[in-house]
Formats: structure tokens, sequence, C-alpha cells
């Protein structure tokens, strides 16, 4: 499941953390039978039902108000929002956090969009560097796997009848 978020979102292995953490979360919401019973583990913990409200999509690009740099307030002509990737639930507040691969620094917006079909990649281009998250490789004589090429989740672009296509490696045979 980690692995499926790291490789839909095209994120490095830094956040492996983050997608394992979030994977472990969504795990204890799934409902399963107790007896009789069906409940979630996360029921049975905290005796109230999940809210699926606070649910969201993992390492989603966010869109978030910053008026100030560090203690300086930007002018009315500068940039009053922040982008960042969404990691997780804020266990103080009910809001997200967010991390700037940029500034290097966590934010907890009290309002805030998500942008779910973006990648944070492109928003990113330069801090972050998709490796294909966790590969397995074959063992031989006790090295190191060799990397893939073009890992699964890789968004490639082929010319087909001189005509440029767009898509995303599914798998390598």
């Amino acid at each position: 499941m980690a692995r499926g978020y790291i490789t839909e979102k095209q994120v490095g292995r830094e956040f492996w953390f983050y997608a394992i953490r979030h994977a472990a979360i969504m795990n204890n919401q799934c409902p399963g039978r107790l007896g009789l019973k069906l409940t979630t583990p996360f029921e049975l913990v905290h005796n109230e039902k999940p809210r699926s409200e606070t649910w969201f999509q993992l390492f989603s690009v966010g869109y978030f108000g910053r008026e100030t740099d560090n203690s300086a307030k930007r002018s009315k002509t500068q940039d009053q929002t922040l982008d960042g990737i969404a990691i997780a639930r804020d266990d103080r507040s009910n809001t997200i956090t967010f991390y700037n691969p940029i500034t290097k620094s966590y934010y907890r917006p009290p309002n805030f969009r998500l942008d779910e079909g973006r990648l944070p990649v492109t928003n990113f281009p330069k801090h972050l560097k998709y490796e294909g998250g966790l590969t397995c490789g074959v063992f031989r004589n006790r090295t190191d796997p060799v990397p893939e090429p073009f890992p699964p989740g890789s968004q490639v672009t082929i010319t087909r009848n001189n005509q440029p296509t767009r898509g995303t490696i599914l798998n390598i045979p």
C-alpha cells in the first residue's frame, strides 16, 4: 500500500515514513469481523467509528495562504500563497500537515485547497527525485540489485506516427 502511494504520486524515498504511516492509519479503518460484529481496529481502540471526512489523498499538492517569510511580512505585490505536499493529518488541529521541499519547512495552515490530480514533481521539479520507490531486483553475486531505468509509475513520452504520446509505465517484461 505504501509503495502504491509513492509510485502514484512519484515522490522520493524520503517520503517512505509518511507512506507507511498513512497506510497503517488507513488499514486500521478497514472493517472486519469480530465474532458476529462488523467493526474496525480504530473503533475497538477509540470507541467511535472512523470519520471518512478526515481522509485525504496522500502526497497531493496543496495551496495555502502564507503572509510572512520568517518574520518579514510580504508586500501586497508579492504572492500571498505557498504550495506544499500533503504528508499527514495534524494531531493538534483539524488540518493537514504540508511539507514544502523548497523551504524545507512544515506548515499547518488553517485553510487550504488540495489539487489531487497534480503530481508533486511538477510543482517542485528541482527538489524532488523519483527513484521508483522500493524496487526489488535479482540477487546476483552478492551485489546490489540492478536499478530499473523505467520503474513502474514513471511518466514517459514516446513518438508514434510523428506525434508525441504521453503515458505511464505499468510493467516492463
